[in-house]
Order: C-alpha cells, then sequence, then structure tokens
C-alpha cells in the first residue's frame, strides 16, 4: 500500500527511531529490561496525588543512579507507556532532571516547557513501543486494517496509542478514530496531509462526519470488544446534479445561503457568520492547493477541509455545496496555473 514517504518526524522521534533500529526493536518491546538499562525501576507506588503517573528522580549534580517510580493504579499497557515515556525524559538530550508525570491534561498546565517536554516524551515513547521500520513493514505487507490486528495481537500497547503510531504512517486521506461501545471518542487521528478535521476527544462520534467523502470505511473491534476502531479512506466527492453548475462559486454559495434562508433553517445572522466561516476554511486550505496537479485534486482537498466540522454540516449537507467545491476548484487551480503554483 502507499505510505506518508516523508511524514515530519520531530528531533525526538528521529532519536527513538535511530534508538529502535540500533536496538533492533520489534513488538512487544521489552521496555522494563531497556528503561532498567537506564535507572533503578520501582512499580506499584501509591501517590498521594492520583493524577501522577510516574516520578523520575535525576539528579544531574549526583553520581546516584536515576530512579524511576511508577503508580499502582497504572494498567500494564499504561504502565509500559509510561516506562517508554521515562526513557525520554532520561534519553532525549535537552529534557534534564528529575520529572513528575502526570495524566493526559490532569497537571494544571496547558503551555510552557513542562508541557512540550511531556509532548516530547510522548511522541518518543510511540515511536520506541511501536517501531517506526516495523509499523511500516505491516503496513506495506498487510495493509491498514491486518495492521491494527497485528499490533493488538503482540505489541502490547493501548487501541489509543496505535491510533496515532499507525496513522502518522499513512498517505494522506485517512482517518482513523477510537470509540466506546456508546461512540464516545477515545482518541481520532488524520494522515499527514489531510485537511479534515480530527473528531473531539471525549466528543459523540457521527458517521456522517465522513461517510459521505469516504471511499471506504472499515470498522475494528476494540481490543477487549469495548467498541470499535473505525478507519476511513477519504476522496469521494458526492455531486448532486442541479442547475447552478455553471456559475461562479460565490453566485453557487450565496444559492446555498439563500436556500437554507429562506426555509427557515438559518437566520441572516447565521448565515453571514457561517458564510465568513466557509471562506475562512478556503483559505486555510488555498496554501495546500498550490502543490495540486489537477482540479479534482484541489476538489479532494478542499472538500476535506469540511469534513468534521459539525458547525458547517448544514451547509456542506446542501445538495449544491459539491457544486460549489468543484466550481471553487477549477476558480483556484486555474489561477495557481496563472500564478506559477501549478501545473496545467
Amino acid at each position: 500500500m502507499n505510505l506518508n514517504q516523508s511524514p515530519a518526524a520531530a528531533r525526538e522521534e528521529r532519536l527513538a527511531d535511530k534508538l529502535a533500529a540500533k536496538w533492533n526493536l520489534v513488538p512487544p518491546v521489552n521496555i522494563r529490561e531497556i528503561l532498567s538499562r537506564y535507572a533503578s525501576i520501582e512499580e506499584n507506588v501509591s501517590f498521594p496525588n492520583s493524577s501522577i503517573d510516574a516520578i523520575l528522580v535525576h539528579d544531574l549534580n549526583s553520581q546516584e543512579r536515576p530512579a524511576a517510580f511508577f503508580s499502582s493504579r497504572l494498567s500494564e499497557k499504561r504502565l509500559r507507556f509510561s516506562m517508554a515515556h521515562e526513557l525520554g525524559h532520561l534519553l532525549i538530550p535537552w529534557h534534564f532532571g528529575g520529572m513528575i508525570c502526570h495524566s493526559a491534561g490532569t497537571s494544571g498546565l496547558s503551555s510552557g516547557p513542562y508541557q512540550a517536554m511531556e509532548a516530547e516524551a510522548n511522541r518518543f515513547a510511540s515511536r520506541i513501543l511501536l517501531p517506526t521500520a516495523w509499523v511500516e513493514s505491516q503496513l506495506r505487507s498487510k495493509g491498514i486494517a491486518n495492521t491494527i490486528l497485528s499490533i493488538q495481537q503482540s505489541a502490547l500497547v493501548s487501541d489509543e496509542a496505535m491510533c496515532l503510531a499507525v496513522t502518522r504512517m499513512l498517505h494522506p486521506g485517512i482517518v482513523v478514530v477510537v470509540t466506546d461501545r456508546h461512540l464516545k471518542v477515545l482518541q481520532g487521528a488524520v494522515s499527514p496531509g489531510t485537511m479534515a478535521r480530527q473528531p473531539d476527544t471525549g466528543s459523540a462520534l457521527n458517521d456522517d462526519m465522513y461517510s459521505k467523502a469516504a471511499l471506504r470505511h472499515a470498522e475494528l473491534p476494540r481490543q477487549g470488544g469495548n467498541g470499535a476502531i473505525h478507519v476511513w479512506q477519504l476522496g469521494s466527492i458526492p455531486v448532486a446534479t442541479g442547475v447552478f453548475v455553471a456559475l461562479d462559486s460565490r453566485t453557487i454559495l450565496k444559492h446555498i445561503f439563500s436556500d437554507l434562508s429562506t426555509d427557515g433553517v438559518l437566520s441572516v445572522e447565521e448565515a453571514t457568520a457561517l458564510a465568513r466561516s466557509v471562506n475562512g476554511h478556503i483559505g486555510m486550505a488555498n496554501p495546500e492547493t498550490y502543490q495540486c496537479s489537477s482540479v479534482d485534486e484541489v476538489a479532494r482537498l478542499l472538500y476535506q477541509k469540511f469534513v468534521g466540522v459539525t458547525k458547517l454540516t448544514r451547509v456542506s449537507s446542501h445538495q449544491m455545496f459539491a457544486h460549489f467545491i468543484l466550481r471553487k476548484a477549477e476558480e483556484l487551480h486555474a489561477r495557481n496555473i496563472v500564478r506559477g503554483y501549478s501545473k496545467a
């Protein structure tokens, strides 16, 4: 299958890839043994703050061996990820000193150096537990669905971690979402270059968000059977027949909002605000169209930009919206050619 040939790997991810290659890592990675090379390990610790997953003690001015302490409340898979995370803090060169590592979103800090280092350690951990070369080989030989099943069977990582690791390797146009049995989103991700928006964690999954733009949809069971993993391959643009196809994109959009306002779906104020939002989404996608070599490619890119944007569902579900996208794609591609951004 086609993979993303040049994923933008951060420094800590490249470091993890080099170490995984040096150590010849394949799942299930013996992360306890690896971490024990660099620090003493104590598990099943009762921390006074229940949000703490692990504490790393590392005095740079002392000759004492670093020590990593892990909470007793962690599941085995979460513990393994935390161990890989603390390994990241120890081996990423610009991380220094001890760390108190909290469960996601519970540290009380939303930005700054602490959150930056935590995010870096998470990315490092993901690539150590699911080495890039191994995941790529699985995808090439088995495809997406069977790779997911293979990871579930052998890697000893959570479905959420698997979702992020697999999706980063895929070509543009793939959406992967992990849900519980009530269709609450536990983790969502889109492949690099995909313009569609991933669903928010904790939100209810609406299948219509992606189905209209999907060429294929696969639903796989989660580990333990509590929920599902959804995979969409985007690309199609559902074009309805109509009488406005010869009009320019601005006029088609006016017709759409006129219909919605006349039918009482939108007030004049709502229509004005949503029209600005539509144009804003087109504007954000515009630089990406410079690399497109055809109108169809531009149209798929623009259409994906509206996939998953719930506040614009009333607009994007209108029967003429696909015609608006196609006409806008023709206009943008023609302009890009004139300006030398795209080839005819």
